[in-house]
């Protein structure tokens, strides 16, 4: 077995942590987003449980959640795993944006140039190569 190259390492390391380093900045602004301007979160969720659950659960939701719902509340809705706010690609954050985010937040994410996005996407695969050292993230 051959020894990797020590630069090499460093290399994959420095990248990682840059992009850990996005993905974290990205998920603690939706969340900031979210918090700031709830409505349309808030909203969404009471959508969500609407369609999924007997009616009479959503008053019960809403007296819980209020209409200002916490940060710990936010990341609890977002994900209950406790995990930081990930998305799949850069669609997947224009989708959640367009759902989730009162417009000012929105309208930031909708103006992204798809040249932002290509670079989105090129960092998550990337990191997802690194991390992972997958034949399925090698194909992404």
């Amino acid at each position: 077995m051959r020894k990797k190259d020590p630069n090499a390492v460093v290399d994959d390391y420095a990248f990682l942590r840059a992009a850990v380093g996005w993905e974290t900045f990205l998920s603690d602004s939706f969340v900031a987003a979210i918090n700031r301007a709830p409505i349309p979160f808030v909203a969404a969720i009471r959508k969500q449980l609407e369609a999924q659950a007997p009616s009479t659960w959503v008053p019960i939701v809403t007296f819980c959640f209020g209409e200002h719902p916490t940060v710990e509340q936010v990341v609890n809705a977002l994900d209950a795993r406790g995990r930081n706010v990930t998305f799949r690609d850069a669609a997947d954050l224009r989708l959640r944006a367009a759902s989730d985010l009162d417009a000012p937040y929105r309208g930031v994410v909708a103006s992204l140039q798809s040249r932002y996005l290509r670079v989105i996407d090129a960092v998550k695969s990337i990191r997802d190569c690194l991390a992972h050292r997958s034949s399925a993230s090698v194909r992404t």
